[in-house]
């Protein structure tokens, strides 16, 4: 629903932008200072919001996982051994045409992002002891979720007066998720487990950006960008019919970053 509405605003933004540019005409050689084809680097901060869930159903094996153990998986939360803040670096190109101190663009993104996080919990089981006496059943679930590319295609509307251009934007972007589990315990013999399942994830980005013309040709900008592509999710079975481990994470960012372009 989150990504469906941001690409929903993307289009309105390219639609009132056409509509602007289509009722006014340039009037000056003053007004055209923001039309043209650029080229730019960018460095900044990202976060995510990843939002892990990992669950446990029982199997179809003869001596499947204690329902007591599955309510203890729900009931405690996770360790987080890591956080979703990073960097990104990267770089863009688009193309701006000026219509009085309105500025239609479009622009393309591509770079490096530092999006990850892990967390994990030994849990101590509910069921009656079956190993050796003194010896409890225990068993280990982690997680982790990480991104480290985005690419992006964007309409921009902005609003210029003089050196100065303030802008909104919405499109689409494109991305890798890569989201690890595992499952491993105490048993005589032991359960093990784990996987990791990468995918391309396509979704919607939306933000706000300023820029200032500092030189003939060469501009400087901030930028917020937030995109969102949904939910990935993989289930396996663990041992011989033991239980099912289904692992899944949100995959949402916020970027916040510094930039510079020169304009042909």
């Amino acid at each position: 629903m989150r990504t469906r509405f941001l690409l929903g605003a993307a289009v309105s933004i390219a639609a009132v932008a056409g509509a602007s540019c289509a009722s006014a005409q340039p009037t000056s050689a003053a007004d055209n200072l923001w039309t043209g084809p650029y080229i730019g680097l960018n460095l900044g901060g990202t976060w995510g919001a990843t939002s892990p869930r990992l669950s446990v159903s029982p199997g179809n094996g003869v001596s499947p996982i204690p329902p007591g153990d599955i309510a203890e998986i729900v009931g405690t939360p996770f360790t987080t051994n890591s956080t979703t803040a990073g960097f990104t670096i990267g770089g863009e190109a688009g193309y701006n045409y000026q219509v009085n101190h309105f500025v239609l663009g479009v622009e393309t993104d591509g770079g490096y992002y530092d999006i990850r996080q892990s967390r994990s919990h030994l849990f101590t089981s509910t069921a009656p002891v079956v190993n050796p006496p003194g010896t409890p059943f225990r068993f280990t679930l982690s997680q982790s979720v990480k991104t480290d590319w985005q690419w992006t295609l964007r309409p921009k509307i902005g609003y210029a007066w003089g050196p100065w251009l303030a802008y909104i934007t919405g499109g689409l972007g494109v991305t890798d998720a890569r989201v690890s589990a595992a499952y491993s315990d105490n048993r005589i013999p032991p359960n093990v487990a784990s996987f990791t399942f990468s995918s391309t994830r396509t979704g919607g980005v939306i933000g706000v950006g300023g820029d200032w013309m500092f030189a003939p040709g060469w501009s400087g900008k901030i930028e917020w960008l937030y995109s969102d592509y949904g939910r990935a999710s993989q289930t396996i079975p663990i041992g011989n019919g033991f239980a099912n481990l289904t692992s899944s994470a949100a995959i949402r960012t916020n970027t916040v970053r510094t930039g510079i372009d020169y304009k042909f």
